[in-house]
């Protein structure tokens, strides 16, 4: 996912011993959205240290797309405090780049919140990041179909919603609702919940048992 935030992480866990077993393969979102940065137009027009969101399904004009937003940061990990959104990003889901842009103004701080990290090793928190793409593609999907759901695939939505809440930054809520209102509308019809603001505590990261 965010560069910025996986480096923050990482240097909070100890790195002297052996490394434990890679995380699961990368979805096919994930690898679009770490290559964004090195992509034109995001190449000239993002600086590369900002950090990017989680990217959010949009139906505009009768396509299908994803939006996601850049952000920066201040101050050292593990206490990192993170900036509003500063620019944004809209890419097909075959990862051709509609648009790219820094935002004519930047907001202001998001602080970081590790504390929803607590108990955790960085490798499990590295899979279920990735686990979350996979699941926002799946929910894309489902959005994109725009047929009704089952109570099979509702009970997915709401899984998502809750991950999502989980791995979100705090004071980015906001932000993440405004990338697309119909998108979260159509979660909240069908099981899930819209972003919320929520703590913004910080406590340092467990590394993996033997690390």
């Amino acid at each position: 996912m965010k560069k910025i935030l996986f480096l923050s992480l990482l240097a909070v866990t100890s790195c002297s011993n052996p490394p434990a077993p890679p995380p699961a393969p990368k979805s096919a979102l994930e690898k679009t959205v770490a290559g964004l940065l090195s992509a034109p137009p995001c190449s000239a027009a993002i600086p590369h240290h900002w950090s990017w969101s989680w990217p959010i399904p949009v139906k505009e004009r009768g396509a299908f797309a994803y939006k996601l937003f850049f952000y920066g940061r201040d101050g050292r990990p593990p206490a990192f405090v993170y900036h509003q959104p500063e620019g944004d990003a809209v890419f097909r889901p075959d990862g051709t780049i509609v648009s790219c842009a820094q935002r004519a103004q930047h907001g202001g701080s998001a602080p970081s919140a590790n504390a929803r990290y607590a108990g955790m090793t960085l490798e499990q928190i590295v899979e279920r990041q990735r686990l979350t793409y996979f699941a926002i593609e799946d929910v894309a999907g489902l959005y994109a179909a725009g047929k009704p759901l089952n109570a099979e695939q509702k009970g997915r939505v709401a899984a998502f919603s809750e991950e999502f809440a989980f791995l979100t930054l705090p004071g980015h809520a906001p932000a993440y609702r405004a990338l697309s209102p119909d998108f979260w509308s159509w979660v909240q019809k069908n099981g899930g919940a819209a972003p919320a603001a929520k703590s913004a505590d910080q406590v340092p990261i467990k590394s993996a048992p033997g690390r």
